[in-house]
């Protein structure tokens, strides 16, 4: 990957994202797991555990939704536990591998432009730790 963006504050993650590239607009469908510092989208996945975590972790960028958007408001409410969310959006899916998320530990980025349906299926106290039925590989 080309060295196209330095660390300057904010500005950093926008010039990264016009380094990488996104899709064209899309709908997706999929688990979206929220918890504090974590927010990952596995796509296509059943509304029941385990949810199998693919090969390529994704970010779910929901910080351009509108404040008024339901994930946002619970996420204000609940910042301290994980939500499980079975999710269709609109949105763009990073092109290429890269440093997405807290820490950057996720390979790619998916923005949401527009929710569709969200359900909040589960709450889970705390960090994503054992106790959240997600697994690395298939049963």
């Amino acid at each position: 990957m080309k060295r196209c963006a330095r660390r300057q504050g904010g500005a950093f993650e926008e010039a990264y994202r016009q380094c990488i590239g996104y899709s064209a607009p899309r709908v997706f469908t999929g688990i979206y797991l929220d918890a504090f510092e974590g927010q990952q989208f596995i796509e296509g996945a059943a509304t029941d555990p385990p949810y199998i975590e693919p090969d390529r972790k994704i970010w779910m960028n929901v910080a351009l939704l509108p404040a008024t958007d339901r994930i946002r408001q619970v996420q204000e409410l609940q910042a301290d536990a994980t939500q499980i969310w079975t999710v269709e959006f609109v949105g763009r899916v990073s092109t290429a591998p890269g440093f997405f998320g807290h820490m950057g530990v996720y390979d790619g980025e998916v923005i949401a432009d527009r929710i569709i349906s969200a359900r909040l299926l589960k709450t889970v106290d705390g960090y994503v730790g054992p106790d959240l039925p997600v697994r690395n590989e298939q049963p």
